[in-house]
């Protein structure tokens, strides 16, 4: 899956698997230097709290407008960016149907299980 590319475009630029991985691990250190990952964490319990809320519920309103201004700051993210740069890469979409894919990782495991013969099977 190397170089990965941008885009499907032809032209877009190209990174080598160490490169890209590079990318990630520098928007990810910088994203926790400046607190976006707080700001994550933040969000993700309170996208939680909102869900479980009724819309008639006291503090709705005021948890509803919460959230939005996280979405707002989290879209500052290093991380976001690099989504978005990379949001319409066919191999990252190849990555993702052929590597990561639960119903694929599950059948490689199940087969690695299964050719050991074990009397017993346990998943953690």
């Amino acid at each position: 899956f190397s170089p990965i590319f941008e885009s499907a475009d032809t032209n877009s630029k190209g990174y080598a698997a160490n490169d890209f991985m590079k990318l990630v691990r520098e928007a990810k250190l910088a994203d926790t230097a400046s607190g976006m990952t707080t700001k994550f964490s933040k969000l993700k319990g309170e996208e939680k709290k909102l869900k479980k809320m009724k819309a008639s519920a006291e503090g709705y309103e005021e948890l509803k407008e919460s959230v939005a201004k996280l979405k707002e700051e989290t879209e500052k993210s290093e991380l976001v960016k690099l989504k978005k740069q990379f949001q319409n890469s066919p191999q990252l979409e190849k990555v993702d149907s052929e590597i990561l894919h639960w119903s694929k990782r599950y059948d490689r495991l199940k087969r690695i299980a299964l050719e050991a013969d074990p009397d017993v099977i346990t998943f953690q």
